[in-house]
């Protein structure tokens, strides 16, 4: 990965910047979004982050994040998109970003679009912070424990700890860096995937009770309402990593969990194993991702994009499923 001189003298000119995320984040994109939020205000920035969504409370633990769409500025020389894979991904500040005179655009989707003007892209890395992690290096910038924290939530989140297929040696040296920094990697681990309220239990319940399998059940597909949301006095940001259980049975190589987001709106999430290329069926629909993890939106209710989500299976691997 080569990091131009151009980027680097774009982010040292600036003083005002704003960084966005994507709808619906996870926290690759909240790591990112608060690790360059902390590192510029180190050298002197101001710095605001904007979310088109909740940022849920498992990330409570990240410094800074509680700033996130709370902005002290309202003009900026610098916008900085983190993790954003296509333009549309900004959801409701994509007019604020393309309002901003210099545009970064940094990311790991091999599906990005490529919406900078100055666009930093490598479709190998497991997450977008390690390209920031890498970023900050070259900077010869102070990495802090905070920094360093918010570094580590992105890339455990995105490789599900480790145990993905994106994952690579450099991962696992970059990590140990972080470890090297102060990270507790034990604490930071059980927030992520280990910790659940009672209402994230009951989702998962709903979800088991809704399973539908194709394919000589090898693909799995199931679905949470509204009012299941509602049931479980829980939100949509409540079921990260939901949809890892489903891919997780033996035999199946294609998950999704739909998910009723906004009125007549579902948000996708869809995961495979081994060779399946997941992006192509989000592409199908709008979406992007990565091979073995990918979303997108599907107008209409839970049951109907589940019946939308089976047809395009049936046209995007038509002869395999």
């Amino acid at each position: 990965m080569k990091i131009s001189n151009e980027l680097v003298e774009a982010i040292n000119n600036s003083n005002n910047v704003a960084i966005f995320i994507h709808v619906r984040p996870d926290g690759d994109c909240i790591g990112s979004g608060v690790a360059l939020k902390l590192a510029l205000e180190q050298i002197g920035k101001h710095a605001d982050i904007y979310c088109d969504g909740e940022v849920g409370k498992t990330f409570s633990y990240l410094k800074r994040v509680d700033t996130i769409n709370k902005p002290t500025l309202k003009e900026y020389d610098t916008a900085i998109a983190v993790d954003v894979p296509t333009f549309n991904r900004i959801g409701c500040y994509a007019d604020l970003y393309k309002s901003i005179k210099c545009r970064l655009n940094i990311d790991h989707h091999q599906t990005n679009d490529k919406f900078g003007d100055i666009d930093l892209i490598d479709g190998t890395r497991a997450s977008a912070c390690e390209i920031i992690y890498e970023l900050f290096v070259l900077m010869n910038l102070n990495i802090t424990k905070e920094i360093s924290e918010a570094l580590y939530t992105g890339i455990a989140t995105d490789t599900g700890c480790f145990v993905h297929n994106n994952v690579q040696s450099v991962t696992h040296i970059i990590a140990a860096d972080l470890m090297n920094r102060g990270v507790d990697v034990g604490k930071i681990n059980t927030i992520i995937f280990k910790n659940k309220s009672l209402g994230q239990v009951e989702l998962q319940k709903i979800a088991l009770n809704h399973m539908q399998f194709y394919g000589k059940n090898k693909i799995c597909f199931t679905y949470l309402t509204k009012g299941d949301f509602t049931f479980a006095h829980c939100t949509p940001n409540d079921t990260v990593g939901l949809v890892d259980t489903f891919i997780g049975i033996d035999g199946v190589e294609i998950g999704a969990l739909i998910s009723e987001d906004k009125p007549g709106i579902c948000a996708v999430s869809i995961r495979s194993k081994g060779n399946i290329n997941v992006s192509t069926l989000a592409e199908y629909f709008g979406g992007g991702g990565h091979k073995n993890a990918a979303g997108c939106n599907i107008f209409g209710s839970a049951r109907v994009a589940v019946k939308k989500l089976a047809k395009a299976v049936e046209e995007v691997y038509a002869g395999i499923y």
